[in-house]
């Protein structure tokens, strides 16, 4: 059962993280045909490994399919509600409303 759920259209979604750092929702179950990123383990400079969404170029999809690796689509390719702005993960909303807070206190 989905733990997410768009805040445009109200459909299950999962959040990943980018390799570039960005959260990207994905829609929460895999399609092959047309999925464009893989979940994959991503070394990082830090010396640590993390599970991330990775975008797939054709070549890269074919060969993941015919490995069995699970696709996903994003899921602004498939939200058909109208956008009036960016949806944001809950907990990046939380952090940013504690900053705001923060800086409302600092600056009385």
């Amino acid at each position: 059962m989905a733990e997410h759920f768009c805040k445009f259209c109200g459909a299950p979604i999962r959040w990943a993280r980018t390799p570039a750092g960005r959260m990207i929702p994905l829609e929460d179950s895999s399609d092959q045909a047309k999925g464009t990123f893989a979940l994959r383990v991503v070394d990082l400079p830090d010396g640590t490994a993390k599970r991330m969404a990775v975008g797939l170029t054709r070549h890269e999809r074919i060969e993941a399919d015919a490995d069995g690796e699970l696709l996903f689509q994003a899921h602004r390719a498939t939200c058909g509600e109208e956008r009036t702005g960016t949806a944001i993960p809950p907990e990046i909303r939380e952090k940013a409303n504690l900053v705001i807070a923060r800086y409302q206190r600092s600056s009385r």
